[in-house]
């Protein structure tokens, strides 16, 4: 659930790629949408099997902490 529409929404520590998928679609956004995670990099990161932290760039702490493999505030999304 979206936290800017839902009091009720709680974070996600993790999610799987398919999961994240399942949340943004498989589409590409349209003109002047936006969204936390593209959904064609959703798809790529699945192709690849790649690993995504969703985060808050803002904050420089938690991006040091991510590219650097400690816990970070955020959602850590991994292949299956």
């Amino acid at each position: 659930a979206d936290p800017r529409t839902n009091e009720d929404a709680e974070p996600f520590e993790t999610l799987t790629l398919v999961e994240l998928q399942n949340i943004t679609g498989k589409e590409a956004l349209g003109p002047g949408q936006s969204a936390a995670v593209d959904p064609i990099a959703v798809n790529w990161a699945i192709d690849c099997g790649l690993r995504i932290g969703v985060l808050d760039g803002r904050d420089i702490r938690r991006i040091e902490d991510a590219l650097e493999g400690r816990p970070f505030e955020g959602t850590l999304v991994q292949p299956e």
